[in-house]
């Protein structure tokens, strides 16, 4: 079977937001081509509003070749009905099968709770322990740690039959986290700490694993905090942002500002998407988002571009070009978008409004290239690797490959400095940078790289396939809850980080593993690099540049440290 954009399509929101979790493509027997419908409205929540009956199945986009924004070529394969229907739930994935978790079904007859794992090729339950049903929350995957996690959502009679937990829950914002080990194939309600400035539960909120510190952290964005039946009230800002440490489980929150006066910073919103690409040096860590909604008409809906970038927690606002006219999304909601090979962004589904009716969004895949910030009319194969955009080392200094200045990569003002050892380890100076001085480029500043190393490296057993966003739509009719109511250049440059064996390879060209090679998938929250080791194989999955560590980092106690500071380096933590 070819490379493949996996898209399964249920009566379900296997993911949403970054709930561009997990990204798969299994190497099986071709599946039976089907007719796939062609009387879809939209899609959303990864799913697709219809007039007609729900259909179950899942579609592959071949990804070893070019194909356009307006025909994606779809092959279909039947979902079994043995597999619970639902919607808004979770997909992880372990980089071998994914599973769903949560969501809530149109009748509340609900079945005994099960983690349902899906290989490829067949459907199967796994018993996760004892944790909560929850949907409408934010769901990624960890990689290095094999972990996968699930914040917030709601719950109710359609996601449980327990009536004291419908009673005491009502379709309000949980606050629990969910850990899914992939080891074991079990999971767990995390206890933490909470030292954040907003302990409330969420709901259709999203969450990005991004590989600092020793286990990597998860940055909730987007969200709201209100019951599930209140509508648009209560929606989470962009002025803080929540993070969660997972080496100590404790959530922490730092504040953000916008890197221009007059952009601002994002407005409130809810099922927004994202994708994480680190430079090339891991030396800042970019959160691109696009789009959600902030109510339930279209005006309140949005197709604006973003990035958060770490450690400087500073929002950038990347501006539509009038040449991308006929290729941007409009405004819209509920979708998902997930990060191909190296730097490029696929937005898949969405509607609209959270109401929308009957406005129909036929359009279902468009394409970003993160690098040259445009929208394009086809997703290429043979894409080069992520670089830094001038937006954003224009705010956060260095080029196009990291090199990030220290006074630039790190907010004004440390909210808690326990997010600052996060990034830079326990014994960095206590420094603040002025909130107004930006040192020219002559300025001889030490550029800094934040410790994503730690978390870096091989995934052991997981080689590198071509696979998208597994998209996951799901046909879906809508109505939603019954009760509830959501009312540069072209032209590569030389890496000097990279070694001879990356500046040789095809990096992103699409190809079919050979047989004895490992299945292979692209992970939720993807950081890695691609590397094509020749026509038909590719070597493991790898964090950018892991085998050369940044001359700006020390190891102590076996984790890699950012470091802050003048060119001869203090030892950190001698």
């Amino acid at each position: 079977m070819k490379s493949a954009i996996l898209l399964v399509m249920m009566l379900s929101t296997l993911f949403g937001f970054s709930w561009g979790g997990a990204l798969i493509s299994k190497r099986q027997s071709e599946p039976a081509k089907k007719q796939v419908a062609t009387d879809i409205c939209d899609r959303r929540y990864h799913s697709t509003y219809l007039l007609t009956p729900v259909f179950n199945y899942i579609q592959y986009i071949d990804l070893s070749t070019r194909w356009t924004i307006s025909s994606p070529d779809l092959t279909s394969e039947t979902k079994p009905t043995s597999v619970v229907t639902v919607q808004e739930a979770c997909a992880w994935s372990d980089g071998v099968d994914f599973y769903q978790y949560g969501g809530w079904r149109a009748s509340s007859d609900q079945e005994s709770f099960r983690v349902w794992d899906y290989d490829g090729s067949e459907w199967s339950p796994v018993s996760p322990g004892t944790v909560n049903r929850l949907a409408s929350g934010a769901c990624t995957d960890a990689p290095m740690i094999k972990k996968s996690y699930a914040y917030g959502g709601f719950q109710n009679s359609q996601t449980t039959s327990d009536p004291w937990l419908i009673s005491v829950w009502a379709g309000y914002g949980s606050s629990n986290l969910i850990e899914f080990d992939w080891d074991t194939k079990t999971a767990r309600n995390v206890t933490y700490t909470d030292q954040s400035n907003d302990p409330a539960g969420t709901l259709d909120n999203g969450v990005a694993y991004v590989p600092v510190g020793s286990q990597g952290i998860l940055v909730a964005i987007s969200g709201r905090r209100s019951n599930a039946e209140d509508g648009f009230s209560q929606l989470s800002g962009f002025s803080e942002i929540r993070v969660f440490d997972i080496a100590s489980s404790t959530w922490y929150y730092q504040a953000t500002k916008a890197a221009s006066p007059t952009d601002g910073i994002p407005n409130a919103r809810v099922q927004a998407c994202t994708v994480v690409v680190p430079a090339a040096d891991n030396s800042s860590y970019n959160i691109y988002m696009f789009g959600g909604s902030s109510n339930d008409n279209i005006s309140g809906s949005f197709n604006d571009m973003w990035v958060l970038s770490l450690p400087s927690f500073k929002w950038i606002k990347i501006r539509n070009k009038a040449s991308d006219s006929a290729y941007i999304p409009l405004a819209r909601t509920s979708h998902t978008c997930h990060l191909i090979g190296k730097r490029q962004m696929v937005v898949i589904g969405g509607a609209r409004s959270a109401a929308a009716h009957k406005q129909c969004n036929t359009k279902s895949v468009f394409v970003f290239d993160l690098t040259r910030l445009v929208w394009r009319n086809e997703f290429d194969p043979n894409e080069v690797a992520y670089e830094l955009p001038k937006n954003i080392t224009d705010v956060i200094g260095g080029d196009e490959f990291g090199n990030a200045v220290a006074s630039q990569n790190k907010p004004d003002t440390w909210t808690n400095t326990a997010v600052q050892d996060i990034f830079f380890g326990s014994d960095v100076p206590q420094t603040t940078a002025s909130s107004t001085a930006i040192p020219d480029d002559t300025t001889p500043e030490e550029s800094s790289t934040p410790t994503g190393a730690i978390v870096g490296g091989v995934v052991g057993g997981v080689a590198a396939l071509a696979a998208i966003a597994f998209g996951l739509f799901f046909l879906r009719r809508r109505r939603r809850r019954g009760p509830i109511h959501h009312s540069q250049d072209d032209e590569p440059k030389i890496n000097p980080n990279q070694n001879a064996q990356e500046l040789n390879a095809d990096q992103t060209a699409l190809h079919e593993l050979d047989p004895e090679n490992a299945a292979v998938y692209e992970l939720g929250g993807d950081y890695y690099s691609r590397q094509a080791g020749g026509a038909g194989e590719y070597s493991a999955l790898n964090e950018l540049d892991a085998e050369l560590p940044s001359p700006r980092t020390e190891t102590v106690d076996g984790v890699e440290r950012f470091v802050e500071g003048p060119t001869t380096k203090k030892p950190v933590g001698g």
